[in-house]
Formats: C-alpha cells, sequence, structure tokens
C-alpha cells in the first residue's frame, strides 16, 4: 500500500493481458496471470484508494495505446 502524504505520480499500463503499475518513476508491479482490472486493488497486493488520495487527484490520462516501460516510467518520475 501507499501512503497518501507527500506526492505520488502513478501509471497502470495494460497491454495484452499484462498489467504493469508505475509509481514515482519505478515498475511496482506486475501481473500476467488471471486480469481483472479493479482500480482498487493490484496483483496480490491492496492498493487502497482512500478518500484523502482521491480528493487530491491532479489530473488523469487515458491514452489509447500502450506507452512503453520506459514512457511510463518518465511520466512518472518526479522531478
Amino acid at each position: 500500500s501507499f501512503s497518501a502524504s507527500g506526492t505520488l505520480k502513478i501509471a497502470f499500463k495494460y497491454n495484452g493481458g499484462e498489467l504493469i503499475l508505475f509509481v514515482n518513476g519505478v515498475e511496482a508491479g506486475r501481473e500476467t496471470q488471471d486480469l481483472t482490472f479493479n482500480p482498487i486493488s493490484f496483483g496480490h497486493t491492496s492498493t487502497s484508494i482512500t478518500t484523502e488520495v482521491q480528493e487530491n487527484i491532479n489530473q488523469i490520462l487515458l491514452f489509447p495505446t500502450a506507452l512503453s516501460d520506459d514512457e511510463c516510467i518518465a511520466l512518472t518520475t518526479i522531478s
């Protein structure tokens, strides 16, 4: 799980049966089996999205095609 304190830049990448989570420029999880996309949980660990986090979301982007891993890392890196 992630703390709501501080800045988090998160990307979910879904491409052909694989879901990858990137947090602050680092790959934080990968799931390739039995994918049921649920934004509240990822793989075998639960990532709780609290009301505090939901109230502080600044931007949500949806791309029509999957970005590369390098693009996801660049997109989520805090500068």
